[in-house]
């Protein structure tokens, strides 16, 4: 019996070495793939304010552009009578994208209010290589594991991976189609990307309970695959 015990210990300290690499291997993608939003007013040409951070998803490079998935809401506040919270001043808006150690401005290129979704390009930089992200191509089953790579409360870095995982709680239909997942979020983690555990995409998340941030909502699937013409 205690030779077993002995065997089981060491076991279970193989594991423990082992689980920063399994975990960098694992979710690899998810953190290549995770992008850092903030936008800025500029009121002169020596005077820029930082607006708002959020979160986002390179999910594709095409003909030296890069495309980002990200919430309707920070490319758009004013739709959202979001430009009274962030008390943004008068000035020119613009978008910054950071993708790991580099950085450059961002383009709206498509919009969808209604479900809270956009898309933004940027130019690919040199020697840049990006792997696509995949698409699910429908929801889990409630009750499955899903995971989440964002930047909530606008904490991004080089050095920083965070990852965080939940369940799928299932989709309601009024007012919005939005789906449940018992992820926490706050400002910053709108526009981060939502996985199934096969590392898909199965959405984004935009709003959260301000009062139980603990359950994130996001749009399904298909209205997502639809939005970026995959349907």
């Amino acid at each position: 019996m205690f030779r077993y015990l002995i065997a089981l210990i060491f076991f279970n300290l193989s594991c423990i070495h082992k689980s920063p690499v399994n975990y960098e291997n694992k979710h690899k993608q998810k953190f290549e793939n995770f992008i850092f939003l903030k936008s800025i007013i500029e009121i002169n040409e020596e005077l820029t304010v930082e607006e708002a951070n959020a979160s986002g998803v390179l999910y594709r490079e095409e003909n030296g552009l890069i495309y980002i998935l990200t919430a309707a809401h920070f490319c758009d506040p004013k739709s959202f009578n979001l430009n009274q919270m962030f008390e943004s001043p008068a000035g020119k808006r613009k978008i910054i994208i950071y993708n790991q150690k580099t950085e450059r401005f961002g383009m709206i290129f498509k919009i969808d209010i209604e479900q809270d979704l956009c898309m933004i390009v940027g130019l690919k930089q040199e020697n840049e290589s990006f792997q696509s992200a995949r698409f699910a191509k429908k929801m889990p089953r409630i009750g499955e594991k899903i995971y989440n790579t964002g930047a909530p409360d606008g904490i991004s870095g080089p050095s920083i991976r965070i990852l965080l995982d939940g369940y799928f709680s299932g989709c309601n239909f009024s007012p919005a189609k939005y789906c449940l997942y018992t992820i926490p979020a706050t400002f910053g983690s709108s526009g981060s990307a939502v996985y199934n555990s096969r590392g898909e995409i199965i959405s984004i998340i935009v709003a959260a309970n301000p009062g139980f941030e603990n359950i994130s909502m996001g749009p399904d699937i298909y209205n997502i695959r639809k939005f970026i013409g995959l349907l």
